[in-house]
């Protein structure tokens, strides 16, 4: 998600301005950095490992679920477009 306005978008006339790009980068290393925080506890736990792994488990899990949820989606995407380009008599390649 913010990658693109900073690479994404290379072929794209006009180009992206410069304050979208930095908003972009920024917006990125706050993710970042909430997502290292968010592995290290700021209360007392018994164990450490313990609490980093779930929390990693947590983030690698919902990443899945997203990834999931965009091919799914792609997928149905690809099925409509293919059904109209039937309809239409348009060859499917």
């Amino acid at each position: 998600m913010f990658t693109i306005p900073v690479i994404g978008l290379r072929g794209i006339t006009p180009r992206p301005p410069a304050w979208l790009k930095v908003v972009s980068i920024s917006g990125f290393l706050m993710t970042l950095l909430y997502t290292v925080l968010s592995i290290f506890p700021i209360i007392e736990v018994q164990s450490i490992f313990a609490f980093a792994a779930k929390i990693i488990g947590v983030i690698i899990a919902v990443n899945a679920m997203g990834v999931a949820i965009f091919l799914v989606a792609e997928r149905r995407r690809r099925n409509k477009q293919q059904s109209v380009e039937l309809e239409n008599g348009k060859a499917v390649v």
